[in-house]
Parts: structure tokens; sequence; C-alpha cells
């Protein structure tokens, strides 16, 4: 038992990653995008359908300014009790025993492992944070002090987004 003058020590593991795997796309990809674009556009266009038209031009308009950001560097900080995500002049603070239900940790690049914490929300249920290989016994048995660990195995909509480049 620690005497009131004793304070127990936290542990913190710290590294800074990227918020998103990044995908280079080629000029070829680009033109891909743009030409389904622009044959859903004729397509609209020959059913006199103007909103749809307008909505697909939106929309790739969205695709390509998606596809060409870069991600930035979150400063992650972690201990028994919490994960802290530093993001430019941003902080958030999660409390692992009341935000989190589970955690997973699955291959995602060859410089990156993914954390994936399940939270106690119905939309957006993820928290996916990348972290070096190296820091994965670490943190695994840090967090399995708190939360039971659970097998999270590529969902269909990770896998397409991977696919076309995202």
């Amino acid at each position: 038992m620690l005497s009131k003058n004793q304070k127990k020590e936290i542990v913190e593991i710290s590294w800074t990653a990227p918020d998103f795997e990044y995908q280079p796309k080629s000029a070829g990809w680009y033109l891909i995008s743009v030409a389904i674009a622009l044959g859903l556009i004729f397509l609209a266009l020959w059913q006199n359908n103007f909103l749809f038209a307008i909505f697909v031009i939106v929309g790739e308009l969205a695709v390509i300014s998606w596809a060409a950001r870069k991600p930035s560097e979150w400063k992650v900080e972690i201990n028994e009790k919490e994960i802290k995500i530093i993001k430019e002049k941003t902080e958030k603070r999660f409390n692992l025993e009341n935000d989190f239900v589970n955690f997973g940790i699955r291959d995602s690049t060859k410089n990156f492992k993914e954390l994936l914490l399940r939270k106690k929300l119905i939309f957006n249920p993820f928290l996916e944070i990348y972290f070096p290989p190296e820091q994965e016994a670490k943190i695994r048995e840090m967090i399995s002090k708190v939360l039971p660990e659970k097998d999270y195995p590529l969902s269909l909509m990770d896998a397409i987004t991977k696919f076309l480049g995202f």
C-alpha cells in the first residue's frame, strides 16, 4: 500500500503518427475517376436529370480534393487511464475505462500498425490510431489492464476504401 507521501508513477507511452494511411495516386487514378464522373454526367444529362448531374460534379470535386489531401501528424500519449491525441493546436482526451468498450490491434502498413478502440457510441464507433510496430507489446499490455481485447478484421467499407486508394 502506498503511503500518502508516495505517489504511484504513471507510465506513459508517446509517439507521432499520421491520422490516416496515405496512398499516393497516379495521374491514371485521377483520369479514371474523372472519366467515370463524365460518364455519369453524360447519362444524367441524357435523361434530363440535372440534379443528379450537379450531384456527380460536387461528388467528383470532393473525391479529387480528398484524394490529394495529405495526412497530418498526431502526437499520441497513452497511459493506464487515458489516451491523449494532440493535433496541431487541439487536444482530445479519452478515458479508457469510461469512453471505450474494448480494443483491437491489426496490421496496417509496413511502417505502422493500427490500434482500434471501440467507443461506447453508436455513431462513429471506432477510434483508429496508427502506431509504430515496435510499441505494440507496451501498448497491448497497458490497455489490456483496463479493456478486453477483441479481434477486428477489416470491414467491407475499409476494404473498399483501401481498394480505391483512400
